[in-house]
């Protein structure tokens, strides 16, 4: 049996629009991948609408039917799609409903569906009955990360006579048997047991755990403890993730080539291959994720290629440019000098505070020479050139984030260069907002409103909108609020 290899993507917590998905399954198969873990359940929201649970999907979500479609064409590409059910934690997708909110354990950051209810349960049995009956996959992927619980009284109740690991298990264990029963196998994510609970010695030894660490210099110890336990293991490196959110970088792309060096561990288990997870929609423009996209799938199928013969790769199987040496240094470029989460939040809410106003001009400089090498190779393009111009400008925005910042920090007492930089950044917004009309659904809420007010610091457009307003040079600025 040849590896697992793909990618996970995240509709959940923003649907990108019918043809974004198509064109990744094309690319996934182009890219020498197999597989794509479609995450569709999480607190913001469910992209499937069940036959089982009426009016859970959102607006824009896939019916069972268009599903189906989606499936049929991902495998004549040799793609299977994995579906992942949030079966437990994450389950507002459920509990924001009147008819479950009794259902729900806590209000929290991370929350969970009570799980020793009986309703519960009955729930799950439907939901995963309906998963298997719409995706043929092998594999269904149940979730089981990030849960807090407790806050329900039968659960509370419950803990007075059993502990934490023991509830989680026997649940786990329920879970596991009705997806078995389905003729499938479970996947679940590894975070509850890498607390060394002892978890792992209550559960069955044919659940594939899903081991995610998003740091570059990750050891192999979490993936080998739970191999030498005997279970598979599915390596789950990242892309886009809390610490690296535009752009993928020196953070993320060596996560990328560690985790996925780590399918040769042996073990009890087997590694069962590498899936590259790209997380929260909202912080990224998607048309400037297919270089590190193929970037992680070389990773992944191993084939030795450093990153600038992966993105000369990328841009003549996705372009149809022998990129020069100027346009491939900026490509990598593009990399080295991404910024990791406290910079792009300060440079994209207009605080720079804490940042240093000549790194701030050092940065605005080099996506600027960025920025002009791509333009100068646009006329080059043969294919894609939607992408092609997306990831272009979207350099010349990052040029701009600095430019406006080094102001910033710098504290210049010059209204014009404000006033300047205000009317830049209005432009810049409207063409963000013309891309994400075109990847997601225009009447998407989330293009101007948080789903839950503290996960604000993931959303890239209100957060550039609201920067505009704050840093609005004159009072004769015309005001952007939120609608």
């Amino acid at each position: 049996m040849s590896k697992i290899h793909g990618f996970m993507i995240d509709s959940a917590r923003c649907l990108e629009n019918r043809d974004y998905y198509k064109r990744l399954i094309r690319f996934s198969a182009q890219s020498g991948m197999n597989t794509l873990l479609w995450h569709f359940t999480d607190d913001q929201g469910c992209t499937l609408d069940f036959p089982s649970a009426p009016r859970v999907g959102d607006p824009n979500a896939y019916s069972p039917d268009e599903m189906r479609e989606l499936i049929d064409y991902a495998q004549a590409q040799g793609i299977t799609l994995i579906p992942e059910l949030e079966t437990l934690g994450h389950s507002r997708y459920l509990t924001r409903h009147p008819q479950y909110r009794h259902l729900l354990e806590n209000d929290h950051d991370f929350t969970a569906i009570c799980p020793v209810h009986p309703e519960t349960r009955a729930l799950m049995r439907k939901l995963l009955r309906d998963v298997a009956e719409i995706f043929p996959s092998e594999y269904i992927h149940a979730g089981l990360d990030e849960v807090h619980f407790g806050g329900h009284p039968l659960t509370a109740e419950a803990l007075r006579t059993r502990s934490e690991v023991e509830i989680f298990a026997e649940y786990t264990r329920f879970i596991y048997d009705e997806i078995k029963r389905l003729g499938r196998k479970m996947i679940m994510w590894v975070d509850q047991p890498s607390y060394d609970t002892g978890l792992l010695d209550h559960l069955p030894k044919d659940i594939v755990i899903a081991v995610w660490q998003y740091t570059p210099g990750v050891s192999d110890a979490l993936a080998q403890a739970v191999l030498d336990k005997g279970f598979g293991v599915l390596l789950c490196p990242g892309l886009v993730t809390y610490d690296q959110q535009a752009y993928p970088g020196d953070f993320a792309l060596p996560n990328i080539a560690r985790m996925s060096s780590y399918q040769s561990l042996r073990g009890a288990g087997k590694v069962l291959g590498a899936l590259t997870t790209v997380w929260t929609p909202m912080r990224y423009l998607h048309d400037c994720l297919w270089p590190s996209l193929r970037v992680a799938a070389d990773a992944m199928t191993g084939n030795g290629l450093t990153l600038a013969q992966s993105l000369a790769r990328h841009m003549q199987d996705f372009h149809g440019i022998v990129p020069s040496s100027a346009l491939l240094r900026a490509l990598c470029r593009c990399s080295y000098i991404a910024p990791q989460r406290q910079e792009y939040l300060g440079i994209l809410k207009g605080s720079p505070e804490e940042l240093d106003a000549a790194h701030l001009t050092e940065r605005a400089t080099a996506w600027s020479e960025i920025y002009k090498t791509l333009q100068d190779s646009v006329d080059l393009v043969r294919r894609e050139h939607r992408a092609y111009d997306t990831l272009c400008r979207f350099t010349g925005w990052m040029a701009y984030l600095y430019r406006r910042s080094a102001h910033l920090a710098a504290r210049e007492a010059n209204a014009e260069t404000g006033e300047a930089l205000t009317a830049e950044g209005r432009q810049w917004l409207e063409w963000l907002e013309r891309v994400w009309d075109q990847e997601r659904f225009p009447d998407d809420p989330r293009k101007y409103r948080p789903v839950f007010p503290w996960e604000i610091n993931e959303y890239l457009l209100i957060n550039f909108r609201n920067s505009l307003r704050k840093q609005a040079a004159s009072p004769e600025a015309p005001a952007l609020s939120l609608r």
